[in-house]
Parts: structure tokens; C-alpha cells; sequence
């Protein structure tokens, strides 16, 4: 009985103990909840050892990354939009621009003009070559021409088509439809092109009457100027600005990757995987320095070569070689803050090599990788700062289909410039100025 009696006493003892333990622990988390505190780590911690099972509990597991799903999410939409389900046989397809093909791998992928279409004749033609797949940076961007690519329509027989096409794995890579815009402006027009100059440029001054004195052969046009001439024709006629859903036929096609320029890294390696070739190019360390110097080399071609006689009955050479080098800039390839290094006497006669080695060293000097991002950024609100409202709304309206099926935002890019009181910077577009920002 005695026994009995201590039992029941150390019973109602441990019991006490653990309701108290309870009773604490339970005030103590509402505490940091009350005080808007409350850490999701904490809770899982904390119960993990009321319950016993620290040593067994498994780790939260990770999201999924968006290319995933992506493809099932733009056929979602195209249903909600009623578009037609997408088409076995490739009759109905017409494409603006022939999609690029690969027979082994099977791939067929639609190229976008401002959304990496040069790095992907490359990647495809790295697909090609036996053995381990090697960075696509080291074929020479001469012989990754769109000419040298084997095309959709190479397939003769319709027949064939509709095979290659239920067989293959059906890419795509998108951009920002601002982005893009912006991407072709840096790029073709204010960069020295004489023949973008021609097209594009000659053109914008017709349609905003602008003096040729101050633009000579069609140069130095704004931003804000050459998306009139986006707005009026060149979105229904260039490949640079062709709604993505007209270029690739979302709904039609049903695409297998739909990967994002600007989540490229992750997305490239998702497309590698699943086409089972390897991926380590994407992490040895001179994949990210050969983007900088394809880029630079890029940039410096034809400008200092094929094009230097051209420009020159333009502008002269050291107005070409400063709006190289904030092209760079715009891009987030070189600092800023790093001045031009040459004068006018020496860019006369400065080779491309010579030139090409002074934007190397520029750009291995720019290490704060936060401020190139933000020279970046900068820039391109910068000049969707300058376009009214009713341009604004213009493109929405252009561009719809495309951030609707791709869930892109509409919001202006410069739409948090207000809030923060209005950029702090100069003029990044005026190439002779020193570009300096907050």
C-alpha cells in the first residue's frame, strides 16, 4: 500500500513537470508571435523536442524551380484565354522566323531575337559534338551564324515534321518584353551600327522630325524617341520586336521548357538535364568570364573593323570608341566610374586588339558585382523614365498576349522611381559625360 501510495505521488509529481514544461513553452512562443518575432524555425525546433523525433524529422523540402511548371502554367492560360489546344500536325505553323533543330539530341528550339537566340546556336551546336558537352562560349560567334544551324523546314516531308515535332523536346527562352525592347535599343541603335543607323535611326527622325546636323547618318537618337517607331511599325514587322507569342505560338506548340533569360543559369541547366547532357560547363569558373569577354569582344567586332570606315563618314573615331565603352557600361560590364582610356589623337589609329584589351582590364577591375547590377538597373528605368504614359500603355496593349502567357509584369520598369524621390544619376546615355549615380 505504502508502495502504492509513493507511485501515485511521483506520478502526479512528473506530471505536474510536464504540464508546467508545456505550459511554458506555450507562452513562450506566443510571446515571440505577439511580438511580431516569431521565427517558423523556432516553432519546428521547439515542438520537434516535446515530441521526441529531433533525430528522425526530415528537412523541409525546396520549392520546385519555376521552369518546371511553367509550360503547364502557359497552357493553363491559353485555355483561359480559349486559344485553340495545341496542333499535332504542323500544317497550321508559321513562323515568322524558321525554329532551329538538333536530330540527336532530339531539340527543337524557337529562336527569339534579344533573348540569348545567339547563345542557343551555339548551345545547340555544342549539343552536336561527341563527347562531354563543352562550353558554348569557345565556338567562335562567326561560326554560330543562324545560317549554320539546321532548320525546322529543312524537314521536307510534312509527314516528317509532325514526327520530328511529337518526338523532339519543343524549347524556348523568353525575356521581359521591356527588356527586350531595351536590349535591341543598347544594342543596334545607340551602339555604333551604321546599318541600324540607316534602318532604324533615319527613320525615327523622319517620324519625330529631327535635324540631321544632330544626328548624323541616324546616331544619337533616344530611347524616347526610337519607341515611336517601335509603336508604329517595327512591333509588326522586325523580329527584334514581333510579340514573342507570334514569333513561337505558344498555344499551339506545346512546349516541353520554357525557360527566362533572366533566370538563365538555373534554366539552362533544367533544359541540360532533361536533354541528359552534361552541365559542368555552367560551374567551372571560366563560364562566366568568357560571357564578360564573348560580350566585349562582341561589342568591339565590326565597330573597330568591317564598320570603322563607315562610322568614321559619321562620327569620328573617338565619339565611337566612348559610346563603346558606356555601352559596356549600360550592360554592367564595366564600372561606371572607370573612365574611357583613350584620347582623341590615340583613337585614330588604336587597334581592336589594343582597344579590345583595355575593356578586359576594365572589366576585371569592376568587382563590386552589387553596382554593376545597379549601374544595370539604373539605366534602364532611366529611360522608361523618359517615355509618357501613353507610350506606356501603347506597349501594354502591343505586348499583352506575351506578359500574360509568360507572367511578366506590366508595371513600368521606372514605376518605383517615384516612390524612392526620382533617380539619383546623370544621364547614363550621354557617352560624353562621366556617368555618375548615387
Amino acid at each position: 500500500m505504502a508502495f502504492a501510495m509513493l507511485r501515485l505521488r511521483r506520478f502526479r509529481r512528473s506530471s505536474c513537470l510536464v504540464v508546467v514544461l508545456l505550459v511554458t513553452s506555450v507562452c513562450y512562443l506566443s510571446l515571440w508571435a505577439w511580438n511580431g518575432e516569431f521565427d517558423e524555425r523556432i516553432d519546428v525546433l521547439d515542438f520537434r523536442f516535446l515530441r521526441g523525433d529531433h533525430m528522425t524529422q526530415k528537412p523541409k523540402a525546396k520549392d520546385p524551380p519555376p521552369i518546371l511548371n511553367r509550360h503547364l502554367k502557359v497552357k493553363e492560360r491559353c485555355k483561359l484565354e480559349k486559344r485553340p489546344s495545341p496542333r499535332k500536325s504542323s500544317r497550321s505553323f508559321r513562323f515568322p522566323e524558321d525554329p532551329f533543330i538538333v536530330h540527336k539530341p532530339k531539340m527543337f528550339f524557337c529562336p527569339l531575337a534579344k533573348a540569348g537566340s545567339t547563345f542557343f546556336t551555339r548551345y545547340m551546336m555544342a549539343l552536336k559534338k561527341e563527347g562531354t558537352m563543352e562550353n558554348p562560349y569557345k565556338i567562335h560567334i562567326k561560326d554560330a551564324g543562324r545560317d549554320k544551324q539546321s532548320t525546322f523546314l529543312s524537314i521536307h516531308s510534312l509527314k516528317e515534321q509532325e514526327k520530328f515535332l511529337n518526338e523532339s523536346t519543343k524549347v524556348v527562352f523568353t525575356r521581359n518584353p521591356y527588356s527586350r525592347i531595351f536590349a535591341a535599343y543598347v544594342d543596334k541603335l545607340f551602339s555604333p551600327n551604321p546599318y541600324y543607323w540607316k534602318d532604324w535611326g533615319k527613320r525615327v527622325m523622319v517620324l519625330n522630325k529631327l535635324k540631321e546636323i544632330e544626328h548624323p547618318c541616324g546616331s544619337g537618337v533616344s530611347f524616347k524617341d526610337f519607341i515611336k517607331i517601335v509603336i508604329f511599325y517595327l512591333w509588326k514587322t522586325d523580329i527584334h520586336f514581333i510579340p514573342m507569342d507570334k514569333m513561337c505560338q505558344f498555344c499551339d506548340i506545346d512546349y516541353d521548357v520554357i525557360g527566362r533569360i533572366e533566370e538563365s543559369s538555373t534554366d539552362i541547366e533544367f533544359l541540360s538535364n532533361k536533354l541528359h547532357v552534361s552541365t559542368s560547363f555552367l560551374h567551372e569558373q571560366s563560364y562566366k568570364r568568357s560571357a564578360v569577354e564573348d560580350a566585349i569582344k562582341d561589342s568591339t567586332g565590326d565597330v573597330l573593323l568591317e564598320w570603322r570606315e563607315k562610322i568614321s563618314n559619321c562620327i569620328s573615331g573617338y565619339e565611337s570608341g566612348q559610346i563603346v565603352w558606356r555601352k559596356l557600361q549600360l550592360r554592367g560590364l564595366i564600372d561606371a566610374g572607370i573612365e574611357f582610356p583613350f584620347n582623341e589623337l590615340e583613337m585614330e589609329s588604336v587597334t581592336q586588339d589594343d582597344f579590345r584589351r583595355e575593356c578586359f582590364k576594365a572589366a576585371d577591375n569592376s568587382r563590386d558585382l552589387d553596382r554593376l547590377k545597379r549601374q544595370k538597373l539604373i539605366a534602364y528605368q532611366y529611360a522608361y523614365n523618359t517615355l509618357s504614359q501613353t507610350d506606356i500603355i501603347k506597349l501594354q496593349q502591343i505586348y499583352k498576349t506575351d506578359f500574360m502567357l509568360l507572367d511578366y509584369d506590366t508595371t513600368r520598369p521606372d514605376a518605383s522611381i517615384s516612390s524612392l524621390g526620382g533617380l539619383e544619376t546623370s544621364d547614363p546615355f550621354d557617352w560624353s559625360a562621366d556617368w555618375e549615380f548615387v
